[in-house]
């Protein structure tokens, strides 16, 4: 095999291997509605040696930024194409329901795990965390109801006040999921799921903004 074959292979596999490492970790969250697991948990899940966790991401501290990293870096990129998007702000905020709804879903943990990030006491990581998501979102809001407003599709409404409303509705309905199993069941489980819920949200939402078209 050819050196740069052989390099190219090798970084194949560390990307492998640090993916599996990932996904066994976002899934131990997932499964068990916590942050609380080991790196021998997360080793063993991924079938690899602990010794490549401290490898690949330095210790818990990194693999949990790593899971950040990821699993906000595809939604940003969406509000990215979002705000560009030719199409009026109700029809953009439809799609950011679908979109933030989808996200948690797929890493229903990510709020909580960005939210012990920020509050460990450790500033420089606590501002990166909050500028690689939090605050991209929040900006997007404010860009979004500022054309809604200039549309006059959307009534006035504090920007703050919209993200925690917002995030809230659209986070709770899956990291909160075993808690309240024994009220509703496994809801999260059924096909349509997701898009019925986003639509729901998105409808309590433009209602509050004074709007109801979203086509």
């Amino acid at each position: 095999m050819a050196p740069t074959l052989r390099i190219n292979a090798r970084q194949a596999q560390k990307e492998a291997t640090r993916d599996k490492l990932l996904n066994a970790a976002g899934d131990l969250m997932s499964e068990r509605d916590t942050l609380d697991f080991s790196l021998i948990e997360v080793a063993a899940r991924a079938g690899v040696s602990p010794t490549l966790i401290q490898y690949h991401f330095g210790g818990r501290d990194g693999l949990l930024l790593a899971i950040v990293e990821r699993g906000t870096q595809r939604a940003v990129e969406q509000l990215a194409k979002l705000e560009k998007l030719d199409a009026p702000a109700p029809r953009k905020l439809k799609l950011h329901v679908e979109g933030l709804v989808a996200a948690y879903v797929q890493a229903p943990y990510i709020n909580s795990l960005i939210n012990m990030l920020i509050v460990s006491g450790d500033e420089q990581r606590a501002r990166y965390v909050s500028d690689i998501f939090v605050k991209p979102v929040a900006d997007f809001h404010k860009t979004l109801l500022r054309q809604g407003v200039a549309e006059g599709s959307f009534r006035e409404i504090d920007p703050m006040h919209f993200y925690f409303i917002l995030a809230g509705a659209c986070e709770n309905f899956v990291s909160r999921r075993v808690a309240h199993f024994y009220v509703f069941g496994d809801y999260w489980k059924g096909s349509d799921v997701e898009k019925l819920y986003a639509k729901s949200v998105y409808e309590v939402v433009a209602a509050g903004l004074g709007c109801f078209d979203a086509s």
